[in-house]
């Protein structure tokens, strides 16, 4: 499993994650693809993801990864194991970003038809907040899907993409392609070199 860019503000997955700021381990390899055709998952969602000003690239400064004082949630979400999964994620539908409380409750990598299935050894543990176009996280890993730390900015949704703009714990401005229920759960996508694509599902608590 590479190391991959963080994803820092789901989003999070909180994916954000912070989940905006960059992507997961996989069986696959180095950086995200960028240039990768969106795809859809179980919240109805997937796809390459967009970055402008990673402030974090190669693991960044240990300010910028410690972040603090930038949200006031603490992080009582359940801890997560990341999973391989064989096969295509599905294509990005967008929807509704319900204001909330929100846990990161699945990790997954897409592998692709015959590619890599099960636990990949990373774990994480995000907790985030959305609320009328406000943003903040709070997450720490064993992986690289997400940066530890507290994050906030502020987020839009336009179509299938879910933009997330960091002005506190980093500065960068990512683009997800993301699917939602329109309730209760989201999910972030990122493609990944090697084909895979990486998700964070959210669900409201």
């Amino acid at each position: 499993m590479g190391g991959m860019r963080r994803l820092r503000a789901i989003a999070a997955l909180g994916a954000s994650a912070c989940m905006a700021c960059s992507s997961a381990t996989s069986a696959g390899g180095a950086d995200a693809a960028a240039d990768a055709s969106p795809q859809e998952a179980s919240a109805g969602d997937a796809g390459a993801g967009s970055e402008a000003g990673d402030a974090d690239e190669g693991g960044g400064s240990d300010a910028t990864r410690d972040a603090g004082g930038c949200s006031t949630l603490a992080n009582t979400a359940p801890v997560v194991q990341e999973q391989d999964v064989a096969g295509p994620a599905p294509t990005a539908a967008g929807g509704v970003i319900a204001d909330g409380t929100y846990f990161l409750t699945a990790a997954r990598v897409f592998t692709g038809d015959g590619g890599a299935a099960g636990p990949t050894g990373a774990v994480y543990q995000v907790t985030l907040k959305t609320s009328a176009g406000v943003y903040e996280d709070v997450q720490s890993s064993t992986g690289s899907a997400v940066a530890n730390g507290e994050y906030s900015g502020t987020y839009a949704v336009s179509g299938p993409e879910l933009t997330i703009h960091l002005t506190c714990g980093a500065a960068s401005t990512v683009a997800y392609p993301f699917g939602s229920d329109g309730k209760t759960t989201f999910t972030l996508y990122q493609a990944l070199s090697g084909g895979s694509t990486s998700a964070l599902t959210v669900t409201r608590q």
